[in-house]
């Protein structure tokens, strides 16, 4: 990221400089980790973004079970 656009979806908007998502114009609080999955998947847009892609960029060298 960091190219200096904002992503336009809906009613929101993600700034990559900024790190920084907005609906409507207002800040959305949000975790760290689903801001660097959104971060993740908007820079990867162009195609589909594997699992085992995500677990190893979101959560290197942490085991990460799929059980509730």
């Amino acid at each position: 990221m960091g190219d200096g656009r904002e992503v336009l979806f809906g009613d929101f908007a993600f700034d990559d400089d900024r790190c920084l998502l907005s609906r409507s114009g207002a800040p959305v609080k949000i975790q760290p980790k689903p801001l660097a999955l959104l971060a993740h998947l908007i820079a990867n847009r162009d195609r589909v973004v594997s699992k085992e892609e995500l677990l190893e960029r979101l959560w290197p060298g942490v085991t990460v079970s799929e059980q509730a």
